[in-house]
């Protein structure tokens, strides 16, 4: 993935190099793994043959996940008592994650974190929907947004994922406030040129947005925005400290705000482009738009 955003030259050469390489060697076989395909589909046929040699991977089954949590569990404890030693609990766990190894290593990890009731934790993470939303979260921040070196990407993107699509429109009139201070009613307003350029830079993230479709420059990957909505939304659970319900509702307050700011970019939007048009046409809109407005906002 590293490799694949430095762009299409770059991969090209790497998969030049293997390739002179193997035939140099004739037992070189390599394996290429990533979330997302490396080429266009005309030159993946070239590099990597037809696509029936692809490999899909799904997680661990539920004994093998529970054995994985079992081994990282001891490597925590080094010369310590370990944590997760009910096989049923770690059975439960493995199932609820659908096998994937690196939310069993985080599970394993964030466990550790609560020693003092690690059963009501696993039930939390089987049962309640809350739990399930956060571990999410602490995943993709892990697995995702903590590779977002740049803090100002860092924050527009989390929680500015609850947009679908971006802009720079969006990330100056509804991103910028809530996600770095930065809004039209704030002392210190983002200029079209900084929007312009955090557009550009969140465009080299692209684990975390696609391109989008006219008006607007990029989008969301659908399969991480899925995961990470229900976490921004989830709002603080009764177990944690004082500092984390802080920056959880801090999180969930943001997201919302940024929803609202995002409708109010939208309608003025559609009045600007209604208000020249003749009055009925003006009143049809407001019926169509007035049931919206009064709906819960999913942007």
């Amino acid at each position: 993935e590293a490799v694949d955003r430095r762009g299409v030259l770059i991969v090209e050469t790497i998969l030049n190099v293997e390739s002179l390489l193997r035939t140099q060697f004739g037992a070189l076989r390599t394996v290429v793994s990533g979330r997302a395909e490396p080429l266009e589909k005309d030159n993946l046929l070239i590099y990597f043959g037809p696509a029936k040699r692809n490999i899909r991977l799904t997680g661990l089954s539920a004994a093998a996940g529970a054995q994985l949590l079992a081994e990282e569990d001891q490597r925590l404890a080094g010369q310590g008592a370990r944590l997760l030693t009910d096989p049923a609990l770690c059975m439960t766990a493995s199932r609820t994650l659908k096998g994937h190894p690196l939310a069993l290593i985080i599970f394993a990890q964030y466990a550790r974190t609560h020693p003092e009731d690690v059963e009501e934790l696993v039930a939390d993470l089987a049962n309640n929907e809350d739990f399930r939303a956060e571990f999410a979260q602490i995943f993709l921040y892990e697995r995702i947004l903590d590779r977002i070196e740049d803090s100002e990407l860092n924050r527009l993107a989390h929680p500015g994922l609850v947009l679908r699509q971006i802009s720079a429109d969006l990330i100056r009139f509804a991103l910028a406030g809530p996600c770095l201070g930065e809004g039209p009613d704030d002392p210190a307003p983002m200029s079209a040129e900084r929007a312009r350029t955090l557009l550009n830079d969140l465009r080299e993230e692209y684990w975390l947005v696609e391109d989008g479709k006219p008006p607007f420059d990029l989008a969301h990957r659908a399969d991480l925005r899925r995961l990470m909505l229900p976490g921004l939304f989830a709002g603080p659970l009764q177990r944690d400290s004082a500092e984390r319900r802080i920056e959880k509702t801090r999180l969930m307050e943001s997201a919302v705000a940024a929803c609202a700011a995002a409708a109010r970019w939208w309608l003025r939007r559609a009045n600007a482009s209604w208000s020249s048009r003749p009055m009925p046409c003006v009143c049809a809109r407001n019926s169509a738009v007035t049931p919206i407005i009064s709906a819960p906002l999913l942007v």
